[in-house]
């Protein structure tokens, strides 16, 4: 019986580089043959595929980081109700709380996780609306790249 001596994988690689390096040099080949309007044509495309990826990848990173931030406005939120809720507190719409989001840290209803970076600061209005009997509480937050709409304004009540 004989036995098949068995290629190293060192060689399969390097027999596989070479068959694409060789493949790539014919594309250029056959590329350079075409004319050079045609050539100007598949630039002009290979110019805006690229273009159109790059966008699509930063609008993915900004979509994320305003995600993160939403995600950040809703702990503000559930931490801020939680307090409350705890200490019976009935703010009313004349006689509105506002809550300093390092409080609600440092009374651990909110956690380092919860907060993006050390840039960010914020709070939240909260007032008990006797119409629907729930609390109404509105976060705030100001971080580096991100600022809730009203932040400065409300942050002077």
């Amino acid at each position: 019986m004989k036995v098949k001596k068995r290629k190293s994988f060192g060689r399969i690689m390097k027999n596989c580089l070479r068959k694409i390096v060789n493949y790539l040099a014919s594309l250029r080949d056959n590329f350079m043959k075409l004319s050079a309007t045609t050539r100007k044509i598949i630039y002009v495309w290979l110019v805006i595929a690229v273009l159109v990826l790059l966008l699509a990848f930063f609008a993915n990173i900004n979509a994320k980081k305003i995600n993160n931030h939403k995600y950040m406005e809703e702990r503000l939120t559930e931490a801020t109700k939680q307090y409350v809720e705890k200490l019976q507190l009935y703010p009313n719409v004349e006689k509105k709380l506002k809550l300093d989001m390092d409080m609600l840290k440092g009374e651990k209803y909110l956690t380092n996780d919860d907060i993006l970076d050390k840039t960010c600061k914020g709070y939240s209005i909260t007032y008990y609306n006797e119409d629907t009997e729930k609390y109404v509480i509105e976060p705030y937050i100001n971080c580096k790249h991100y600022t809730t709409k009203d932040y400065a304004i409300n942050y002077e009540q």
